[in-house]
């Protein structure tokens, strides 16, 4: 596969180069793969099919430079207030929508927002809509260091949703879940910002199938080992 690159890497890419997006930082690290879009670890950035972009932001291949080596995390100061936080979020995304405009994943009717942002468990959490893509993030507040590019769990009233972590300049690291990527779907901003506060909204919100499973499989095991009394669910 050929790409060219905006950067001046072509030709120097080896199995196990490593990788950065030039919009979000995202790291793709050929020891790992991506999951999320079925490239098996051990691929290396030169063999990725064509149509392959970015699993953070959904920029094209042309957008990724090499990661040099000792290259530091910088996280986001854990003295910010949130709305410090959302803000250098929202202006993170902005300074990266100069490097979308233009391209087939830009859809020039929207434009970038932070939508329902709250404070979870000692982070941020909230919803980025943009033109390219729309994807909850976390802002975590204690974390130092960590893997770009590696993945983790967050459990959410809703469910345990899988995170990336990233990291963009004046915020530190980001995780990112994918809602929508590219967001060609949308005509109108209104409605875009209605799914992404419907999306925030839903992640708080209890999963009452899932909690009746859940007392029902209690109720169970309390039959069946002879618990009762407080530790056992009643029915």
């Amino acid at each position: 596969m050929s790409v060219n690159f905006e950067s001046s890497v072509n030709g120097i890419i080896g199995d196990d180069t490593v990788l950065e997006c030039g919009v979000c930082w995202w790291t793709y690290d050929p020891r790992q793969g991506d999951d999320a879009q079925d490239i098996f670890a051990g691929t290396s950035f030169r063999d990725l099919p064509a149509d392959w972009r970015c699993p953070c932001c959904g920029a094209p291949q042309s957008k990724f430079m090499i990661k040099e080596a000792g290259d530091e995390i910088q996280p986001a100061q854990a003295e910010a207030s949130l709305e410090d936080k959302v803000a250098a979020l929202v202006n993170a995304y902005e300074a990266a929508e100069k490097d979308m405009i233009g391209l087939p994943i830009h859809n020039g009717v929207l434009k970038v927002e932070a939508v329902g942002f709250r404070a979870y468990g000692g982070d941020v959490v909230g919803v980025i809509l943009t033109p390219w893509c729309m994807n909850i993030v976390i802002l975590p507040g204690d974390l130092t260091s960590a893997q770009l590019g590696s993945k983790r769990g967050h459990l959410f009233p809703f469910g345990t949703y899988s995170f990336v972590m990233g990291q963009m300049e004046g915020v530190g690291l980001v995780e990112t879940c994918s809602l929508f990527s590219p967001m060609d779907d949308f005509d109108d901003h209104a409605v875009a910002r209605a799914a992404a506060q419907a999306a925030i909204d839903g992640l708080f919100q209890v999963d009452e199938e899932a909690l009746e499973k859940a007392r029902k499989k209690q109720t169970r095991r309390s039959i069946l080992t002879g618990r009762s009394g407080p530790s056992a669910v009643a029915t």
